[in-house]
């Protein structure tokens, strides 16, 4: 079963990820390089079809501009701008934390 190989990617991430649980779990530390920068982490399996689930336990406050959604690697992992990286093109999905779904940066 292809979900008994899913993992996040150590190797496609950025920086300021730290995985753990057998990289079954994603923290993101803040922002090292840029004050004003969004960061993301991509799993080790890629779908094209069908339907998946991922659950999601945020444990600390993470502001109003948490995206959590779907990327293609045509998304970068990091950018150099306040705002989110999920949702900011045409090869990501994701739901904005107050704002709801977000593709090609529309809200």
């Amino acid at each position: 079963d292809i979900t008994d190989l899913w993992t996040w990617n150590c190797a496609d991430m950025a920086a300021d990820v730290e995985l753990f649980e057998g990289e079954l779990a994603a923290r993101f530390n803040g922002r090292p390089r840029f004050d004003n920068s969004a960061t993301a982490v991509r799993g080790t399996v890629g779908f094209t079809r069908g339907r998946h689930y991922w659950e999601i336990e945020v444990t600390a406050d993470v502001g109003s501009d948490m995206v959590i959604g779907v990327a293609s690697s045509e998304t970068p992992l990091e950018i150099d701008r306040y705002g989110p990286v999920v949702g900011m093109d045409e090869f990501s999905w994701g739901i904005h934390c107050t704002s709801g779904i977000i593709h090609d940066n529309v809200r």
